[in-house]
């Protein structure tokens, strides 16, 4: 599988979201990232539900929806007005994990477990083994640049080797620097948001 950048939303100019959006379809994107964020489980407020409904009208891009919310179900049960979507459900966040996990199958929304730089894994491996992929946060939302973890690089392998049949995400900071080296090591897709909004930089492919 080649090696896939998801530009990120929550990064781009705010009151041109639309524009924006348009913008990186243009430009050959065939997936945009949402990151929902509720201000309880991070501290940030970034889009409800009735903009994902507004953008949904704009695109047929599939929508890569990051829940980092404190009860992600009530959010989960929505997702089904908003195909094509894929979700990522933080570890970290709820209790009944595997609920959600069966409910965004059988209601064709590709899952994935998200984790922050400083969750163990092991805990939650039977539950990954039952997605088809999963996100590691790369940097803390610290609201405080959100600067690029390097000792991540050691748990990102580590993750390639305990789960290889999992998509590989990375979310935080990533560079175009950044993600040739992490492709190295297995990671299979790259959320970026200032990479691509904040500069000129269009390229869908690592080549």
């Amino acid at each position: 599988m080649r090696n896939r950048i998801i530009p990120s939303l929550a990064s781009a100019k705010q009151l041109y979201l639309a524009k924006e959006l348009l913008k990186v379809e243009a430009n050959g994107f065939q997936e945009i990232h949402l990151d929902i964020e509720d201000g309880n489980f991070v501290n940030n407020i970034t889009f409800g539900l009735a903009t994902i409904q507004e953008l949904r009208y704009l695109t047929t891009m599939s929508f890569n929806i990051h829940l980092m919310v404190t009860q992600p179900e009530k959010y989960v049960k929505l997702l089904v007005d908003y195909l094509p979507c894929t979700v990522f459900i933080h570890a970290e966040s709820c209790q009944n994990l595997a609920e959600l996990i069966f409910y965004c199958q059988q209601n064709n929304i590709k899952v994935g477990l998200a984790f922050l730089p400083t969750t163990s894994l092991i805990e939650y491996a039977y539950l990954i083994k039952r997605t088809s992929m999963l996100l590691l946060m790369t940097s803390e939302p610290d609201g405080q640049g959100q600067m690029f973890i390097e000792e991540m690089s050691e748990k990102i392998s580590k993750t390639r080797q305990s789960f290889p049949k999992q998509e590989l995400w990375v979310d935080g900071d990533i560079t175009m620097e950044r993600a040739q080296r992490l492709r190295t090591i297995g990671v299979e897709k790259f959320v970026m948001g200032r990479e691509i909004f904040r500069t000129e930089n269009s390229k869908t492919e690592l080549i």
